[in-house]
């Protein structure tokens, strides 16, 4: 969030939960693989009111 790790996961399921604060934020995914191949998600704004 925000360019900021919020989590690592590296066993299925792949959820997690974090609190926001007000305000607007963006949000994405990145996955790595074991040869450290990424690929990131579309980055999606959002607002906490």
């Amino acid at each position: 969030m925000n360019d900021k790790k919020v989590a690592t996961n590296t066993v299925a399921p792949f959820t997690t939960r974090w609190k926001m604060t007000a305000g607007k934020h963006t949000i994405y995914v990145k996955a790595v693989d074991a040869a450290g191949n990424e690929v990131e998600g579309k980055r999606v704004g959002v607002v906490v009111k």
